[in-house]
């Protein structure tokens, strides 16, 4: 077993004492059913509380020895404490420029490419509509699970997974009103997979739809996915007129290093406008937790939002003690919001408190392949390399597809995840992308006090 530091993280988090016994029975509903764990775990011989066999089974992952463990799921992570800049993307995409519209032979050039590719790699169509492909699905024909490409009118493309395409496409044809026509390559084996373990069809699909974007990326096609790219193609007017494409190129780069050199001054606020934020802040400056709040709001600007003095306001704002608290009426568990950053719309660092305990908890947002996590063992050496943790993948729809959430169980391991370079690579992945998605929505929340503590900016 695990014994040091990460060890005694992970009985921390689990609230158990070190080296509980756990005891767990294997139960047969009904005869002739498949063998499971029970939820009825117990811990030790005198507690009593019950236990759930997942967190058995995390529990498990965190404290096995090395020597039990996959190369891939062991190591240490590399820290910014240590000196290390943000580390290098894992995304086979670079940061693109915006792409102008095509003139008549660029256009061309792209329906040629993207036709060579769709061949190659065995899709069915063109479909001109959504009854065209319900009519290629029929009962004896090929499955509804599998992957499909949408083309546009202006050459560029969309691909995806999905185990129902003609439900896809009709909420495709909502969000995009230039879909020229559409393309499947059906996953039989995907299919058969469903009714049997839908998550594990999922996820092959999911792990070949990866495999086709990055084949796409390599063959010249230009893609509006948003999941392993490193932006989009259509880049917010509001971002682009304060950061040059040559300055995004340096700072995907090294963003530490691009923010660090960047000489740019913190913005004039109209102090009579904000009397309600200093009040705000004032609380917030005498809770005990404030110095570490300030430290971690810091470490998440410096080393994953793209130039924060020049983006402060117009891409990205900070609330500070909003009165709303989180959780409806009457449920078990409601949160207050110490602070809360969002980019364009959604929350990509919050730290809350719970009302009913009083702990200090908060997430970051990240994209999960340069996490790793869109891998099991990815996914492993993350939770040995930071017990406790949780990984949300429901993320906020308006991050679109990739992004992930990670929950850390107090600000010590939230201040941890924020020291760990892969883990800031996929939170600044993520903050660019927003930052090119559209101008912030929570303007009216921001807070420039505590911003100004954490940063030691001076404003004009």
């Amino acid at each position: 077993m695990r014994t040091g530091d990460l060890a005694a993280r992970s009985w921390k988090y689990f609230a158990l004492p070190t080296g509980a016994a756990l005891k767990f029975e294997w139960v047969r509903p009904t005869d002739g059913a498949d063998w499971e764990l029970g939820t009825s775990g117990r811990l030790g011989a005198e507690i009593t509380e019950p236990f759930h066999p997942e967190d058995v089974f995390i529990l498990g992952l965190e404290l096995a020895p090395d020597w039990v463990m996959p190369d891939e799921a062991n190591g240490a992570p590399t820290k910014h404490s240590d000196g290390e800049d943000v580390a290098a993307s894992m995304l086979p995409a670079s940061a693109f420029h915006p792409v102008p519209e095509p003139d008549a032979d660029e256009l061309a050039r792209r329906k040629a490419s993207l036709a060579r590719w769709l061949a190659d790699e065995g899709f069915d169509g063109p479909f001109p509509d959504r009854d065209a492909v319900r009519s290629h699905l029929s009962a004896d024909g090929p499955s509804a699970a599998g992957h499909y490409l949408l083309s546009f009118s202006d050459g560029q493309a969309y691909i995806g997974e999905t185990i129902d395409f003609v439900g896809r496409f009709a909420q495709h044809s909502v969000t995009y009103s230039d879909i020229e026509a559409f393309y499947i390559r059906s996953d039989a084996a995907a299919q058969t997979l469903i009714s049997r373990n839908r998550d594990s069809a999922k996820r092959s699909l999911r792990r070949d739809e990866r495999a086709l974007i990055h084949a796409a990326q390599n063959d010249g096609l230009i893609l509006r996915n948003t999941m392993e790219m490193a932006n989009p193609i259509k880049v917010s007017r509001t971002f682009s007129e304060l950061v040059s494409a040559d300055e995004i190129d340096r700072w995907v780069a090294q963003p530490l290093s691009a923010n660090a050199d960047d000489s740019a001054v913190a913005q004039r606020v109209e102090r009579q406008h904000t009397a309600a934020r200093g009040q705000a802040f004032n609380a917030f400056i005498n809770l005990s937790e404030a110095e570490q709040v300030l430290r971690i709001v810091r470490a998440y600007l410096e080393r994953c939002v793209p130039f924060p003095a020049r983006t402060e306001y117009a891409s990205w704002a900070i609330s500070c003690m909003p009165k709303s608290l989180r959780g409806a009426r009457g449920e078990k568990e409601r949160w207050s919001v110490l602070c809360c950053l969002s980019i364009a719309r959604p929350e990509t660092l919050t730290i809350t408190r719970n009302k009913q305990t009083g702990h200090v908890s908060g997430f970051v947002a990240a994209n999960e392949v340069e996490l790793g996590c869109d891998e099991d063992l990815g996914v492993v050496r993350l939770i040995r390399q930071h017990p406790g943790i949780r990984i949300n993948y429901e993320a906020h729809a308006s991050f679109g597809p990739g992004v992930v959430l990670l929950h850390a169980p107090d600000l010590d391991a939230l201040e941890d995840l924020l020291d760990d370079t892969r883990v800031t690579r996929a939170a600044s992945t993520v903050a660019l992308r927003m930052c090119r998605v559209g101008p912030s929505t929570q303007r009216a929340v921001h807070n420039p006090y505590l911003v100004e503590r954490a940063m030691g900016w001076e404003r004009e």
